[in-house]
């Protein structure tokens, strides 16, 4: 099929984009638009593939694994491409050019991208716009989840001061696009409940977790605006929150009848595990070796050799 052709090469070029990215990690010198015009081709071939699958099924193709996948890897290259488009920074970059990848290729080597008819229930106005807030939502609060953590490791290693107030700038303003985007997905999926089944809540493990992820959001903003350190820390809480509410809850058995998940009945793939313990396994180990880097810093071992030299 055309749009997975398509989904395919913008697969190849958001990897190009990263491998771009990674040469200007030691090749300064080469500008930054060449990797951000690879994520924007990337995501401009995955609109289009988006447009033809729609007009394939005559509805907005946003209801299997598949689709999803590819939906959301389509927001996270538009958020990689909108918020280093200005903040140039290729390790950033590149780390956050690893959840379009992640979340395309998972799409791509493990879903099935067959059309399949769309239920009635699902056939509602609404549907595809609460799909489109949670996108852009997740999108930006995965790039401000990249951001907070390199923000955390430079503040437990005490360097970059300038860096550490421009990171924390950043991940505020992706909050603060998310957040919006977010709160019209509860509004929205609300709407749709009640339109579809005379109820706009249905005490689904999906709609708590939801709920939840907006109120960890919530509760940043309001730590930030009362500017109380540590509140970065919301950015890891809160993403382990997105993924629970998008691929956790799935391995809970109640939840797998429930209209907002995506996957057939039965056990999700370990792929999906995946997904929810990787990037915190992580970010784990680079804290955790951050930890033994911050005990015996470079100055420090100066200090000792001299010592020992003077005692000889």
């Amino acid at each position: 099929m055309m749009d997975h052709f398509l989904n395919t090469i913008a697969f190849y070029f958001y990897m190009f984009a990263l491998l771009t990215t990674l040469v200007r990690v030691f090749q300064p010198k080469l500008t930054h638009w060449v990797p951000l015009g690879f994520t924007a081709i990337g995501a401009a071939l995955q609109f289009a593939a988006f447009l033809i699958r729609w007009s394939h099924l005559n509805w907005a193709p946003v209801t299997t694994m598949y689709e999803i996948l590819c939906y959301v890897s389509f927001g996270l290259g538009l958020a990689v491409f909108f918020t280093y488009r200005k903040f140039d920074a290729p390790v950033l970059a590149a780390m956050s050019l690893i959840l379009p990848i992640a979340a395309l290729g998972t799409a791509l080597f493990t879903e099935s991208p067959d059309l399949k008819p769309v239920v009635p229930g699902l056939q509602s106005r609404w549907m595809p716009i609460h799909v489109s807030c949670w996108c852009f939502s997740y999108s930006a609060f995965g790039v401000g989840f990249v951001v907070a953590s390199c923000l955390i490791a430079l503040r437990r290693l005490g360097r970059a001061p300038k860096m550490q107030e421009e990171l924390g700038d950043l991940f505020h303003r992706l909050v603060l696009f998310g957040f919006p985007f977010h709160t019209l997905g509860l509004i929205t999926g609300a709407l749709w409940a009640a339109n579809a089944w005379a109820s706009p809540w249905f005490n689904d493990p999906k709609e708590w977790t939801s709920a939840i992820t907006w109120l960890i959001y919530a509760i940043y903003l309001h730590l930030h605006r009362k500017k109380i350190l540590g509140a970065d820390w919301l950015g890891i809480v809160g993403m382990a929150s997105v993924l629970l509410t998008f691929v956790g809850v799935n391995f809970i058995p109640s939840a797998r009848q429930s209209a907002h998940t995506y996957v057939s009945p039965g056990s999700p793939g370990w792929l999906m595990l995946g997904w929810i313990l990787g990037p915190f396994a992580v970010l784990s180990i680079a804290l955790w070796a951050l930890k033994f880097w911050r005990k015996t810093p470079v100055s420090r071992l100066k200090q000792d050799r001299e010592v020992l030299n003077a005692t000889r």
